[in-house]
């Protein structure tokens, strides 16, 4: 699955669109099939020659091996049962094909209308042979008759799709819908639909789909019901938990209600192909063909609530997710759009207290008793529990407890245990079973980085239940008594990432990413270690920048890190191999808002600045809401940077560059000099980038 089940409509991803036509290197534009052949390969298919996707761009792909008077057009292209691709042969049935070459005959019949029925994965095929005009199924290289076609004494107007159980469906063109089953056609509807059909889909969940002028219905075994009303429609397929849908006003994705999610294209569209990586092709109505390529980062619609920055999430126990904003309370919402907001100020409080609280609320937990506790920079500690919020004071634990001063951090460990620290002196409490807050001692390190007061920024609990914390200048570790400091860090430690072998990583806020492996773990408890006693990675070694807000491994063992800059990504091999010396700078790929993030600039510095689910998904907070990353989906192989050419010169004489970035170029005997200006690459680091030229020539082989 592309999209996060569950949460379809609320998580969205934006789209990277190309469009191809006979501008650029389409045979035709209109009346076009996309599909995949056996190889993988892409194909269009039209009135016209197939033509076959490059990777660049489409190329005339005339099949091979046809039978003497035989004729594919690329309208006659389609999946083949099992896998790969199809091909319609004028007079000579339907082949599969292999490669660009027809392998082997499927049927022999003469085949003038067909249909692919994704559910039982399979080819309905409208054919005639002598005076037999009839319907055959072929599976595998099976062919079945189903009975006579069209339906007798009805005005055929369109193709046949198949249900769950067998039955055949097509409509005639006042819009009546008939129904093949045991061998006889009968009206599905006893009246007309009241609308222009123009075409029957059934797709791999076995559902039959009617579209036309007035939107989609669903075939049930009663006639109709109304999917959606989005007007002209004419293509729908499954998508990522819910669908998508082409015509008359773009391409939409749908939820699995019916219901408008987003536009991802505003062009007329006929048809709809999605591959295995989400990747959907359209088939415009007259201007060729769109690849929508889905960016593998996408956000949550939290609607106005955290427009100017996301903070703490946090899934509770019922699946809900918690989160804070700026001067906003706390949103509670769900996958069905179900929303709470709780505010502090909202509450019945004395003078005193409301004098002590604010909306400005920064991290969230809940507890195993249900209750989410929340606090801020500014406001004490609240407690919500039963739809109420309520403020918690010296009045609940020890009589030192407070939090007036603000805190940030709300972490509750694996044994349920809930762990506060002040922000104005660092004073750290955790929650006993009873209700009471403690004091739990920390032994600090001397202010000799002149990084201000101590604080607590994070807690961490390792893979042995041994608790961490950061903050400014620091990272300790917890003996089972006190805080005891482990490695002096520049900037403020304000997130941890454990690897499966032990080792810490330490994202840092002005001093990039520290490595903790387990000897340096070992050596921080008996001493603790220096900013120059392990390694690190900054921005000098391909960083964005040194304020890392969130570090992520992911289950590749990829090392993610959220930044002012954006969003990092580096495998940890390559960085271990650079940290000992093994290796050259690992390559850093970064993401920005171009890639889909709602705001390059990432959110942090307070506990629970990450919320990782059970498949792999990560959300992540921004100072403009909060984005998705669902890591398995970002593969390494990113397509070749496409040259652009500025300008180019024969013997002085500038060359006539009709379409931007391509010149045809014809060589005489004669020439003497060209020059060729090459524009730079747009490039993550651009400092890293270093720029050459070659041509190539029909050897095959590259010279200077």
């Amino acid at each position: 699955m592309y999209a996060q089940p569950g949460w379809e409509g609320l998580v969205r991803y934006g789209f990277e669109a190309t469009v191809w036509n006979v501008d650029n290197g389409l045979p035709q534009n209109s009346n076009l099939r996309v599909l995949r052949g056996s190889d993988g390969s892409v194909w269009m298919g039209g009135f016209g020659t197939p033509a076959r996707f490059d990777g660049y761009t489409f190329q005339s792909a005339p099949l091979r091996g046809i039978p003497r008077g035989g004729t594919v057009y690329g309208e006659g292209l389609m999946p083949c049962p099992g896998e790969g691709m199809c091909a319609v042969v004028m007079g000579h049935g339907i082949w599969r094909v292999r490669g660009d070459s027809l392998a082997e005959q499927l049927a022999a019949h003469d085949v003038y209308g067909h249909a692919r029925d994704e559910y039982t994965d399979a080819i309905i095929l409208q054919s005639q042979q002598e005076a037999d005009t009839s319907i055959h199924l072929v599976r595998a290289d099976t062919t079945y008759r189903l009975g006579s076609y069209p339906p007798p004494g009805s005005p055929h107007y369109g193709l046949v799709a198949m249900g769950r159980e067998g039955e055949l469906y097509s409509y005639s063109i006042g819009g009546r819908i008939w129904k093949l089953a045991d061998g006889t056609w009968a009206p599905h509807t006893t009246q007309p639909v009241g609308f222009l059909i123009s075409d029957l889909y059934g797709d791999a969940e076995g559902t039959v789909w009617a579209m036309g002028e007035s939107g989609i219905y669903r075939i049930t075994a009663d006639g109709l019901e109304q999917f959606s009303s989005l007007g002209w429609t004419r293509h729908i397929i499954p998508y990522e938990g819910g669908y998508l849908a082409a015509g008359h006003g773009g391409v939409y994705r749908l939820s699995a209600d019916g219901r408008v999610l987003d536009t991802l294209a505003t062009q007329h569209a006929n048809w709809l192909y999605a591959d295995e990586t989400g990747v959907v092709w359209v088939a415009l109505e007259s201007d060729g063909v769109m690849r929508l390529r889905p960016h593998h980062i996408g956000s949550v619609d939290l609607g106005d609530f955290g427009a100017i920055g996301v903070r703490s999430i946090v899934r509770d126990r019922d699946g809900s997710v918690w989160t804070t904003g700026s001067c906003e309370g706390v949103l509670n919402f769900t996958s069905g759009g179900d929303r709470t907001i709780y505010m502090p100020s909202d509450e019945n409080l004395s003078p005193e207290q409301a004098s002590a609280i604010s909306n400005c609320l920064w991290t969230v937990a809940q507890t195993p008793d249900g209750a989410v506790w929340t606090s801020g920079i500014v406001g004490r500690l609240h407690r919500i529990q039963d739809g109420s919020i309520r403020l918690i004071d010296a009045s609940v634990g020890t009589s030192d407890f407070s939090l007036q001063g603000g805190s940030t951090v709300l972490f509750t460990d694996r044994s349920g245990t809930l762990w506060t620290s002040r922000r104005s002196d660092g004073r750290i409490y955790r929650r006993t079973d009873s209700g009471a807050f403690v004091h739990v001692p920390a032994r600090h390190l001397s202010d000799s980085l002149g990084s201000g007061a101590f604080h607590v920024v994070q807690f961490f609990e390792d893979a042995e239940g041994v608790l961490w914390i950061g903050g400014p200048g620091y990272v300790s570790r917890f003996d089972g008594t006190r805080f005891v400091p482990i490695l002096r860090v520049e900037g403020d430690a304000r997130t941890f990432a454990q690897a499966s072998d032990g080792t810490l990583y330490v994202g840092t806020y002005g001093g990039g990413i520290y490595r903790l492996d387990r000897e340096a773990q070992r050596r921080g408890r008996s001493k603790t270690l220096t900013l120059s006693s392990v390694p690190r990675f900054r921005e000098s070694d391909g960083l964005p920048d040194d304020f890392v807000s969130v570090l992520h491994l992911d289950a590749r063992d990829r090392l993610w890190s959220t930044h002012n800059q954006g969003l990092a990504r580096t495998y940890r091999r390559d960085l271990d191999a650079f940290l000992d010396g093994e290796a050259e700078l690992p390559h850093v790929r970064l993401f920005t808002s171009a890639d889909g993030l709602p705001s390059t600039e990432a959110n942090g510095g307070f506990q629970g600045a990450r919320l990782v689910w059970p498949d792999g998904t990560v959300w992540l907070p921004t100072i403009k809401g909060m984005a998705v990353l669902r890591p398995d989906r970002v593969d390494d192989a990113q397509p070749p940077p496409t040259p652009y050419l500025q300008a180019a010169e024969r013997d002085g004489v500038p060359i006539d560059c009709p379409n931007a970035g391509v010149c045809a170029l014809e060589l005489a005997s004669t020439d003497r000099r060209i020059r060729f200006r090459i524009g730079a690459l747009t490039a993550e680091l651009p400092r890293n980038v270093e720029l050459d030229a070659r041509l190539y020539d029909e050897s095959g082989q590259w010279e200077r």
